[in-house]
Formats: structure tokens, C-alpha cells, sequence
């Protein structure tokens, strides 16, 4: 019987078949493992998300940039003090969405000095130091310390009273692009002890015994009360400027520049002044005027909706 001799390539042929079933099943292995893996989640890249913080009485959030974050789990906390709560929604958490921090929403008071932190599961986000504007610097006027408000501090929410509740002896100042709100009782210590800078904003009452200087583009929203002989000849309100709310003097001319826009009633009481109210040009009164005793001038171009009461 003659044997068959094999040949070289057919020898080679069941190390190659090995070889392939042995990285197939290396593959598959990998490929189950890695699913395992990912099904519980142990290669998920941990939540991160930017804010800025927005203060004035209170304390708002803003996300600029979010990822893998939801509402309920992630807290507000005040260092060293405990939990101020969640974040003020509900469901996944995305640009632009807010939260706000009041002062007592934390275990203690809110102060100047105190530091939030904002924080998912095991990742500290984000922290901020409280700013304290709210009180600090209302408290640094019963020292009798002259009150400036910046942007910066803006919006800022102060009353600026006596201790007994009457007149304050400061000089208040909103710089342009300023904003003070609260009720204002002052003095007459200077001239002008009220002064609201270009585009500068206040929104409260003023009750003064000065004469307030408002320059052009500012904004009241609020009423004004001037006493019998402040310390000033005359109200102005300086052009483009825009008042929501009544003017109340007496004796004391109240003068509306070009493209003012009061929306209330000016009472100008007392006797003998002329003129009482004058009205430059393209001004707007919403409501009455009420100069007894008094005359009114009034531009052509100018706009009173309600009715006017002057001297004979």
C-alpha cells in the first residue's frame, strides 16, 4: 500500500482556523464585557455644568452651560451650615434655567462672608462668596455715612430713613445705569441731598426736604413729595426722562423738560407762583394737574390727558 504524503500548505491550515476562532471568541468576550459595562453605567462621564450668580436681596443661579444634570439632584448648600434646598425645578436641568437662593432659605441667615455651593451627587459645581449688599450697606447709613449706588451694586434694595423712622441726614446718589429701590425720607442738610445720574433708576418714594437734581434719561417709579420751602427753587425733570407715579410740592415749580413722560398727577399746592407746572416741549402727563393758585404752561406739543386746575 503506497501512503499519501501531505503537503505543506494543508499542514499550515489548522493553525490559521485556531488562530481566527481564538480572536473571535476574544472578541465576543470584549464586546459582552463592554456592554456589561456600559449597561451599569461605570464608563458615564460625571455631570459639569458653568453658572454665574446674580445678587440683590436674594441670590439667583443662572446655568450658562449644563450636562447630565437633573433638578432633584442637585442641591444649593451654605458651607459649613447644611442644605438650602434644590434647585428651584423639575426634570433635566439646561441652559438658562435659574434657581433662586433667599435669605432664609438656608439653616442660617444669609451674610456677607458666607459661601453657597452648588452640588450633584459627589461633584462640587460650582461656589460663590455672598456679596451681603442687601444689609451691609443700609446698615453703614444709620453711621450717617452719604450713600452712592453703583451698577455694580444694582439693583439696590434699601430704606433710607431716620432711625426713628423720619428723615435721614445723607446725601443719596444713583450713578448712571444705577438702580436703588426703597423708600427715601431726607433732610435738608445740602441743596440737593437726591441725585439721579443719566439713565440712572429709582423705584420707591422720595419724601425730601431738598430740592432732588434727576438728570436727562432717568427713570422713577414711584411718587414724589416735596415739603412747604425745600432747599431748592425747582423740580426739574431733565429731558427723555420717565416717571411712574405723582408729584406732590408746595410752592415749589415743577418743570418738565423736553420728552418727559410722567404717567400721575401733579398737585402743585399753595398760592401766588407763576407758573406753577411748565411743560416743555413733546411732554406727556398722564393724569391730572392740579395747580391751584397757580398757573400751568403748557408747550403746543405737549399732552395732558386729564384735567388741568390753575388760577383764575
Amino acid at each position: 500500500m503506497r501512503l499519501r504524503r501531505s503537503q505543506s500548505s494543508e499542514r499550515a491550515v489548522s493553525p490559521v482556523i485556531g488562530t481566527v476562532l481564538l480572536i473571535g471568541m476574544f472578541v465576543a468576550v470584549m464586546t459582552v464585557l463592554a456592554a456589561a459595562i456600559l449597561g451599569v453605567g461605570f464608563l458615564q462621564q460625571p455631570p459639569s455644568a458653568e453658572m454665574v450668580f446674580q445678587e440683590d436681596e436674594s441670590v439667583a443661579i443662572v446655568l450658562t452651560d449644563v450636562r447630565g444634570l437633573s433638578a432633584d439632584s442637585t442641591e444649593i448648600q451654605l458651607r459649613g451650615e447644611g442644605d438650602c434646598g434644590q434647585w428651584d425645578s423639575s426634570g433635566t436641568l439646561k441652559k438658562g434655567d435659574v434657581t433662586i437662593v433667599e435669605r432664609n432659605d438656608c439653616p442660617d441667615p444669609l451674610e456677607k462672608g458666607d459661601v453657597l455651593q452648588v452640588v450633584s451627587p459627589k461633584v462640587l459645581l460650582d461656589t460663590y462668596e455672598v456679596r451681603g449688599n442687601w444689609y451691609d450697606r443700609c446698615d453703614a447709613l444709620t453711621n450717617g455715612n452719604d450713600l452712592t449706588v453703583s451698577k455694580d451694586d444694582s439693583p439696590l434694595k434699601c430704606d433710607i430713613v431716620g432711625d426713628d423712622g423720619g428723615r435721614a441726614d445723607i446725601k443719596v446718589t444713583i450713578n448712571e445705569d444705577a438702580e436703588l429701590i426703597g423708600t427715601v425720607k431726607l433732610s435738608d442738610s445740602s441743596e440737593s441731598d437726591f441725585n439721579i445720574k443719566q439713565e440712572g433708576k429709582f423705584t420707591g418714594t422720595l419724601n425730601s426736604d431738598s430740592m432732588p437734581t434727576i438728570k436727562d434719561k432717568a427713570t422713577i417709579n414711584g411718587d414724589i413729595t416735596l415739603p412747604e420751602e425745600p432747599n431748592g427753587d425747582t423740580l426739574k425733570l431733565n429731558q427723555d426722562t420717565e416717571m411712574n407715579g405723582s408729584i406732590k410740592t408746595i410752592d415749589e415749580e415743577v418743570q418738565l423738560k423736553s420728552n418727559v413722560i410722567v404717567r400721575g398727577d401733579i398737585i402743585v399746592e399753595g398760592s401766588g407762583m407763576d407758573p406753577g407746572v411748565d411743560l416743555g416741549e413733546n411732554v406727556l402727563v398722564d393724569g391730572d394737574i392740579d395747580a391751584n393758585g397757580h398757573s400751568v404752561d403748557v408747550s403746543e406739543s405737549a399732552n395732558v390727558t386729564g384735567t388741568i386746575t390753575q388760577n383764575g
